[in-house]
């Protein structure tokens, strides 16, 4: 048995005091007062534990001697090497021997071993406390001079009997006989046949190892085998992108190559239509204030519609202004011509009329009086013109032009928006805003004619009423 590694929890003047022993011979030297002695005491106490006493003198009570000053647990623990491996025994001390705790931990696996007991010096030496105190050290009582101790004497009895001695050799017999029980027993239950089993069930689980590690290094093997397939299809796989990018590229080159096409066919288009509208316009673009009075008169052009759908149709106008008599349609275009050269004979007779002094009689047929030669050739002017291209067809050429300018302003807008400022469509939105622009003053032109048309109507409608 060797002593490995001590540690001192509180032990008298020892407090948190670890020490490591080395091979040989470790000596310890320091001055009067440290704990030598208290050291050795503590590991006997480690070995034996603390005997119980109701002596009061201190030196034969060490319970009490060696309680700490201090305060706090009261032990330490003690590692040491034996046959049966390495160990580490913990023990503390209460004020009685009931209250005292012992625990003993294989180093190895660093669990709780049963391998010794609280008695573990008897274990270990096969010699008791006292024997332990006569034998490895002198305490500071001295070497008792009276009485023996029963525990060495046997031991060293059974080292000095004669080896020729009957009861030796009965002895040394019996202790074999009793080994060799320990090793082999009837029903196969010695330690020999632990052993053996043991070592059986080793093997077999050897051969289970063996067998796993065969299956291990087959599933390496397949392993290594998936990997450089893996490998491969990884760079079969890196090809294939690489040819669908260059296959991607070349059909993103194919569709550039017809948007290109495509929005030459309109640039040339745009260009046609920028250059009819600079013929229009004569050079003259319009500046941000002109588009937004254009965007007011698109405003005004939509009240207009709502307007124009309650104005009766032109016909109905006509009609009203000019009632066809019972079984008669409106005057035609030779109707106007024969009323005009009734006016010519009407102008050459107007002389001729005054000198007869038919007065009286004429104005009979006119509430205020007959017309002028002026008026019914105005009259006959505005049912000419009439027969003509109306300011309505005129209104709604200029209604359709405003919407369509109106509606492509909106889609080339979204697409200046979409395409970042593209030349293209900032050219179409200047076209389109032109012609929504063309279209508005049409309308109010249109507007402006159609009243003028209305009030020389309405002319031409006194005059009959008059008559």
């Amino acid at each position: 048995m060797r002593i490995l590694r001590l540690h001192v929890e509180n032990f008298g003047t020892l407090h948190d005091f670890s020490l490591e022993l080395e091979k040989g011979i470790n000596i310890l030297y320091h001055e009067n007062g440290w704990g030598k002695s208290t050291l050795s005491v503590f590991i006997k106490a480690m070995l034996y534990g603390l005997p119980a006493t109701t002596k009061r003198s201190l030196d034969e009570n060490e319970r009490k001697k060696y309680t700490p000053w201090q305060g706090g647990a009261f032990g330490g623990c003690i590692e040491f090497e034996s046959e049966k491996g390495r160990f580490r025994a913990e023990r503390f001390f209460g004020a009685r021997e009931s209250a005292d705790t012992f625990a003993l931990y294989d180093l190895d696996t660093k669990l709780e071993s049963d391998a010794y007991t609280a008695s573990l010096g008897v274990e270990l030496f096969g010699i008791d406390a006292d024997g332990y105190e006569r034998t490895v050290y002198i305490s500071q009582r001295g070497i008792p001079s009276k009485g023996e101790n029963y525990s060495i004497t046997a031991k060293l009895g059974d080292l000095l009997d004669d080896v020729d001695d009957i009861g030796g050799f009965d002895s040394a017999a019996e202790a074999l006989d009793k080994r060799c029980k320990y090793y082999v027993t009837t029903g196969n239950r010695g330690r020999i046949a632990v052993l053996e089993a043991e070592l059986a069930e080793r093997e077999r689980e050897k051969e289970a190892l063996l067998r796993v590690r065969a299956t291990l290094e087959a599933r390496e093997r397949e392993l290594a085998e998936v990997t450089r397939e893996a490998k491969e299809l990884t760079q079969k796989q890196e090809r294939i992108r690489a040819e669908l990018r260059r296959a991607g590229e070349a059909r993103a080159r194919v569709a550039l190559v017809s948007e290109r096409d495509r929005l030459q066919k309109d640039l040339e288009a745009l260009k046609l239509r920028r250059d009819t509208l600079e013929e229009k316009l004569g050079g003259l673009h319009p500046d941000e204030e002109t588009l937004h009075n254009a965007a007011q008169a698109g405003m005004r052009l939509r009240e207009l519609s709502v307007r124009l759908r309650e104005i009766p149709e032109e016909k109905s106008v006509v009609t009203e202004l000019l009632p066809a008599a019972p079984g008669k349609a409106l005057p035609v275009e030779e109707d106007v011509r024969k009323l005009s050269n009734a006016n010519e004979t009407l102008r050459s007779l107007s002389g001729r009329m005054s000198a007869l002094d038919m007065g009286n009689a004429t104005d009979a047929r006119f509430s205020n009086g007959v017309p002028r030669e002026e008026e019914i050739s105005d009259c006959f002017a505005i049912l000419e013109g009439r027969n003509r291209t109306t300011s309505a067809s005129k209104g709604r050429f200029f209604v359709g032009l405003t919407f369509a300018g109106a509606v492509a302003s909106v889609l080339i807008l979204v697409l200046v928006i979409a395409l970042g400022g593209n030349a293209l469509c900032i050219v179409g939105l200047v076209a389109s805003l032109l012609a929504l622009c063309i279209g508005v003053g049409g309308i109010l032109v249109c507007g402006k004619s159609k009243r003028i048309e209305e009030e020389s109507l309405l002319r031409v409608r006194r005059l009959l009423q008059r008559y």
